[in-house]
């Protein structure tokens, strides 16, 4: 397991006031990939690639035990559609797909997006 919460604690939370700290936030982030070079400055993009789906995997499995669930800020998307059954159960992707039939019979709001429909 890569990702091990008990080693990480929650000692504060931010929330931005304003243009400016939005724009300071959203810095960090645009560098993230900068911070991970720097704690393994040995790994390529190749090798991060092929690493991300485990780390991934043991991310969302955790988010689960701590009882949270998949999100994004614009949805799940395609992205984070394989780690769906991680963190939700059969019968509410069974509902979410109802959803999504009985919303869209016909498919063409952004198909294939979540549910890869029949």
């Amino acid at each position: 397991m890569f990702f091990r919460p008990e080693k990480y604690v929650i000692l504060d939370a931010f929330v931005a006031e304003g243009p400016a700290d939005q724009e300071k936030f959203w810095k960090v982030r645009r560098h993230a990939a900068k911070a991970f070079k720097a704690i393994s400055p040995e790994q390529s993009l190749e090798e991060w690639k092929k690493t991300l789906p485990a780390v991934l995997k043991d991310l969302y499995i955790a988010v689960k035990d701590l009882g949270g669930t998949i999100s994004g800020e614009h949805g799940i998307g395609h992205k984070r559609k394989e780690f769906m059954p991680l963190v939700l159960g059969e019968a509410e992707i069974n509902s979410m797909k109802s959803i999504k039939k009985a919303l869209d019979p016909n498919n063409i709001l952004n198909p294939g997006k979540i549910f890869d429909m029949v």
